[in-house]
């Protein structure tokens, strides 16, 4: 699975995994978004995040929501043009749902924190295919790390090699096995080298 699209109106994302790290192309409202972000950017420790309503905004919205219904009683008796009074009121009552639906809008959303974090939608009926893409993206960057950064060559310095090794180890992309065999290629190089 390298690919995930998600809807959430008037939100998209679109994942992709690439060789290199996640292609990610977002809009969210007027802004679209289409960014590569790299393997080495890409943190491990991931977290649910859920979004409720504001209480400011709720308060906001009832008070707006009192005054214009007083507002509207005050003056019904004033217009004689009932088309006028239909008018304004659908108006308020477009006007509110949009308002409302922002406001009350509820969402889960999965984040996995790094250098850029990266957010999914993580509703009921998303969740196995988040989860199941999330690993896949973690199995992906675990072994393009490896690839790019296990390797034992004569042009970089012992201790630049040792602390990269040690990074891996710290960041769990290899085991301790790993660590010694790759210490000991270390080891064996400068004795052919002579360092």
């Amino acid at each position: 699975m390298n690919n995930l699209q998600q809807k959430q109106w008037p939100e998209f994302k679109n994942f992709t995994i690439e060789q290199n790290g996640l292609r990610l192309e977002t809009r969210q409202e007027d802004q679209f978004i289409n960014v590569l972000i790299d393997f080495e950017q890409i943190g491990s420790k991931e977290i649910i995040v859920n979004q409720k309503a504001n209480s400011y905004g709720v308060i906001a919205f009832i008070s707006v929501f009192i005054n214009i219904i007083f507002g509207i009683v005050l003056i019904v008796d004033k217009i004689e043009n009932s088309g006028i009074l239909s008018g304004i009121s659908g108006g308020l009552t477009v006007g509110f749902s949009l308002w409302a639906r922002q406001l009350f809008k509820f969402s889960k959303q999965k984040v996995i924190q790094g250098q850029n974090s990266i957010s999914f939608f993580y509703n009921k009926k998303e969740q196995v295919k988040v989860d199941n893409f999330i690993q896949e993206l973690q199995s992906k960057k675990i072994k393009f790390l490896r690839e790019k950064y296990m390797k034992v060559d004569r042009y970089t310095p012992t201790e630049q090699l040792k602390s990269r090794f040690i990074w891996l180890r710290e960041n769990d992309y290899i085991n301790e096995s790993d660590l010694d065999t790759l210490m000991e290629k270390i080891e064996h190089r400068k004795l052919i080298d002579g360092e």
